[in-house]
């Protein structure tokens, strides 16, 4: 009897499950510290996991999900997300996971808070390697026009070059 074969998962199928069991495990955490799909806070109806996932969707890609939904026509807001921005959406939503159960925040308000200022923290974070990636893209950039990376006097202007002492 042939076995049926199945098909590898693609990368992109990996980062889509390992994105969905961040979150499963972020509203898990989300959970056991009180918060609620339904509570009723300064006269209003607040979710606080709508909220976060707000805040998330707003951190990565710079907007709300059902902005990003209506604008480009997905059912799922993951479903727009490039593969960096799923790498990223479930290292923020472990991290804040792990934050949650390391302080124990208790209802909506505390939750929301400690997730603001993990975003932040991690966003600093970010902020700062991007920079400095950028920083030796550009490095190896100007070295690739000047000239090749072993001949040191390959980055001089001719006129410096002759000018030189040995």
């Amino acid at each position: 009897m042939a076995k049926p074969t199945t098909a590898k998962p693609t990368r992109r199928d990996l980062l889509r499950k390992t994105a969905a069991d961040s979150n499963k495990y972020l509203n898990a955490t989300i959970r056991l510290c009180g918060g609620s799909d339904r509570e009723r806070i300064g006269g209003k109806e607040r979710n606080t996991y709508a909220t976060v996932a707000d805040m998330n969707n707003i951190a990565v890609k710079g907007t709300m999900a059902h902005v990003i939904q209506l604008t480009h026509g997905v059912r799922h807001t993951r479903d727009d997300y490039t593969d960096d921005e799923l790498k990223r959406i479930a290292t923020l939503e472990i991290l804040e996971g792990k934050a949650l159960e390391t302080y124990r925040p208790q209802g909506h308000e505390e939750i929301i808070c400690l997730v603001a200022r993990e975003i932040a923290k991690i966003n600093e974070v970010l902020s700062k390697y991007e920079n400095e990636t950028a920083r030796i893209r550009r490095r190896k950039q100007i070295t690739r026009v000047a000239g090749t990376r072993t001949n040191p006097r390959a980055t001089l202007r001719p006129d410096e070059y002759h000018n030189r002492s040995n």
